[in-house]
């Protein structure tokens, strides 16, 4: 598929729903795959992390995150005052057989971005509400994330998932499969809805586009599903990384990492790169690769300075 696109590199706040999934009405621990509105999860997964220069893999470890399928879920004892910290703990499972279409005719949600494989993926959310998603270049910065305190003096930017572009690949909805083939991981297509019929207006939901009209997911639509660079194959000597902690036994878990404007003061531009109350649209901002370096570093620098490492790989 010959690309019309032009490529820029950017660096990109993206916000998304920032309220905790819970418990399934009339169940002790378990949360079946989500048909409603996008929530993040606290979760506890086997993963790697980068640390000191070298890999640790197979490390049990927490974060935030998106995982719409099913998981197991503990409640959290939290005696901590602050609303920002989880009730519930999510391990992440995945049964395909969960229909694609509830009762009500509601999509079962994507994950996206999907950070549960040997690099991370984005492919889809927003991007044909803002086509502009579609315009990144390698060695691009997306900051995915959700507005605290919206629309209040204390709001600030709760971040997941530090989303380093390293690679791309165009498709269309109506050829994906052939399109992405051996770009994408294992179960990809399932749990992003990749195979939903595009047509349908509940489609939109799947792929966060709520407020698109419903002619933009025809048959041909175009997309751009991207790749993470990873420690072992950086960009801009960059890579993408979710803030985590160790798994500790009888945790109260933990805030996201917390991010506001001032902390990228020293960047030129800083004042173009990221607001505290940011709603629906993204925030993009062409950068040079340099400068997108120092907004990376700056966010590993909050991450070690907020108590936090670096997972840079997860299972389910």
């Amino acid at each position: 598929m010959k690309s019309m696109i032009t490529k820029k590199i950017c660096f990109v706040q993206f916000t998304h729903p920032g309220s905790e999934h819970g418990i399934d009405r009339g169940s002790a621990n378990y949360k079946s795959w989500n048909y409603g509105e996008h929530k993040r999860k606290f979760l506890k997964a086997t993963g790697s992390l980068f640390d000191k220069g070298k890999i640790e893999s197979d490390q049990d470890l927490m974060f935030w995150g998106e995982w719409e399928p099913q998981s197991q879920v503990t409640r959290i004892t939290n005696p901590h005052w602050s609303k920002d910290y989880p009730k519930y703990m999510h391990v992440p499972q995945l049964d395909l057989s969960a229909p694609k279409f509830n009762t009500l005719g509601q999509p079962r949600q994507n994950t996206d971005p999907f950070v549960f494989a040997d690099r991370f993926y984005y492919r889809c959310c927003k991007q044909q509400k803002f086509s502009s998603l579609k315009n990144l270049e390698k060695g691009s910065i997306i900051l995915f994330g959700s507005t605290i305190n919206a629309n209040k003096t204390s709001a600030y930017f709760a971040v997941d998932t530090v989303f380093v572009v390293g690679d791309y690949r165009e498709y269309d909805s109506s050829a994906y499969k052939e399109q992405l083939e051996g770009f994408i991981s294992a179960d990809y297509d399932e749990i992003v809805g990749i195979g939903l019929d595009r047509s349908d207006k509940n489609s939109e939901k799947a792929c966060g586009e709520v407020e698109a009209s419903v002619s933009s997911f025809s048959a041909g639509a175009g997309y751009r599903c991207y790749s993470g660079a990873t420690p072992n194959d950086k960009v801009g000597n960059m890579y993408s990384f979710v803030p985590c902690k160790r798994y500790e036994n009888g945790t109260i878990g933990f805030e996201r990492l917390k991010v506001s404007e001032s902390d990228f003061s020293s960047i030129k531009a800083w004042r173009n790169i990221l607001t505290n109350n940011l709603n629906a649209a993204p925030k993009i901002t062409e950068l040079s690769i340099a400068d997108n370096f120092k907004a990376w570093t700056i966010l590993r620098d909050l991450t070690k300075a907020q108590g936090l490492l670096e997972g840079v790989s997860f299972k389910y």
